[in-house]
Parts: C-alpha cells; sequence; structure tokens
C-alpha cells in the first residue's frame, strides 16, 4: 500500500500498466469488468505475438518447409544399407521407404538449383 491503492486495484494497475493499454477516458469499474479487461488484454498480447510470429516464419522460410541438412549423408547411409539387402527384415526396408518418402518430399539446397525442362523439347 506505498501508494495509497486497494490491492485490487494495485492488481489492476499493473495489469494496465504491463500490458501498455493505459487508462483513457473509460475504464471499468467493476471487479467482473476489470477481469474481462485483463483477459481481453492478455489475448490482444498473445494474438499480435501470434500474428508477427506467423508473417515473420512466413518471410524467412518462403517455402514452409526448411531442407534437411542432412540429405546426403541419409542417402549415404541408405546406399550402404542396400549393399546387404538380403540380410535386412521387412521392418528395416518399411523403415527405409517411409525415410526415403520423408527425403523425397523435403525440399533440399540442391532442388532450386536445377531446372527441368520436359523431354523431347529444346530450349532456345
Amino acid at each position: 500500500m506505498a501508494e495509497g491503492m486497494s490491492l485490487p486495484n494495485g492488481i489492476w494497475w499493473s495489469f494496465v500498466t504491463a500490458t501498455t493499454v493505459g487508462y483513457g477516458d473509460t475504464y471499468p469499474v467493476t471487479t467482473s469488468g476489470k477481469f474481462l479487461a485483463v483477459f481481453l488484454m492478455l489475448t490482444g498480447i498473445g494474438f499480435v505475438g501470434t500474428l508477427t510470429s506467423t508473417i515473420t516464419s512466413f518471410f524467412l522460410n518462403p517455402h514452409g518447409r526448411e531442407a534437411l541438412p542432412y540429405r546426403e549423408e541419409e542417402i549415404e547411409a541408405i546406399k550402404k544399407k542396400l549393399d546387404d539387402l538380403s540380410s535386412m527384415t521387412d521392418e528395416d526396408i518399411d523403415t527405409m521407404a517411409a525415410l526415403l518418402k520423408t527425403l523425397r518430399d523435403a525440399p533440399h539446397p540442391h532442388a532450386e538449383a536445377k531446372e527441368e525442362t520436359p523431354s523431347g523439347s529444346s530450349t532456345i
């Protein structure tokens, strides 16, 4: 009570100050109105934070997914396992197939450098 303020009013003041809403000309007077206002303040901060992070991630990663940095190492490991195909179990083969699908669907750094042209067409 350093400022001569009651505990509920002090809590209200701390939320209004922390969320930088400020009082303005109108403000809630009842306890339920203050609780609703605190909920709206926190929801607004959460919404702005979510929106900002979504926009940021869109511009930092325009393709929506990151390239797998270990792609080449995984492909080499699969090639080595295929050399001993007869000793692989069905579970090993299923796991390898799932990994190959993941690698196929994930973007990789060399994909943008390669420009594919339809077979039989010529570029002039």
